[in-house]
């Protein structure tokens, strides 16, 4: 029961103060931090894939993401 508690606390209200302080910290979005920190491949893949998918702004899960995974990780397209 704890566990499902905290997990509804962490997704509802701690990871976006988290998430919010860290880039202000940082000056850097979530996707820029998992690009920089992370070689190309599937590890940073599946990062990227967890943070789109559980963004709270659908809006940013766009073109530009996943221009900014593939720059980053030297494909052009």
């Amino acid at each position: 029961m704890f566990g499902s508690i905290w997990g509804y606390f962490y997704t509802s209200f701690l990871r976006y103060w988290l998430k919010w302080f860290i880039r202000q910290v940082t000056g850097k979005c979530e996707l820029q931090r998992i690009c920089a920190g992370y070689k190309p491949g599937a590890p940073r893949t599946t990062k990227a894939e967890y943070s789109l998918k559980n963004s709270k702004s659908k809006v940013n899960v766009g073109n530009h993401s996943f221009h900014l995974i593939f720059t980053e990780a030297g494909m052009h397209g």
